[in-house]
């Protein structure tokens, strides 16, 4: 739990502020929402960052070897977990506008991580250079998307101190 967090419990805890200050609780629901795959994010990440470093990018896997699907499958664990963690935010009633561009960006870095999977299942010039090219836009949307939104990731917001 963050110091967000803990200071949020303990107000509710004084006096029932839980009940005067409803913004403080929903990010507090976003939170667990977002935090609710974490653990399918760091397995899935783990495995990714050990097999990248085990190979260099001059020797990835053929397409269709046992590796090359592997390390598709962790690309697609992560795009599943962006997916369900997209569901679950879906679920708390939160700012209208602040769960559209929330659920934009999870979904842009699920479509991001679902391209990095096409990339490696092909050798053809031309689909990786797209799936490259998705791969960009897709980041730069979910940036995008994310931005206005950093106050459910702990973030401080720009100009905000």
């Amino acid at each position: 739990m963050n110091s967000f967090d803990q200071r949020a419990e303990a107000s509710a805890g004084r006096g029932g502020r839980r009940d005067q200050d409803p913004q403080r609780a929903q990010i507090r629901a976003v939170r667990r929402a977002l935090q609710s795959q974490q653990r399918e994010f760091k397995d899935a990440l783990i495995s990714i960052d050990t097999f990248m470093e085990i190979r260099t990018t001059q020797n990835l896997p053929e397409s269709g070897s046992y590796s090359g699907n592997l390390l598709i499958a962790q690309f697609r664990r992560v795009a599943v977990a962006l997916r369900k963690t997209r569901d679950a935010v879906s679920a708390i009633d939160f700012d209208p506008e602040d769960k559209r561009n929330l659920r934009k960006s999870l979904l842009e870095s699920a479509k991001s991580w679902e391209a990095r999977a096409i990339m490696s299942e092909t050798r053809d010039v031309a689909q990786v250079n797209a799936a490259a090219a998705a791969i960009e836009k897709h980041d730069e949307l979910a940036l995008q998307f994310g931005k206005p939104v950093r106050k459910y990731y702990g973030e401080k917001e720009e100009g905000a101190d």
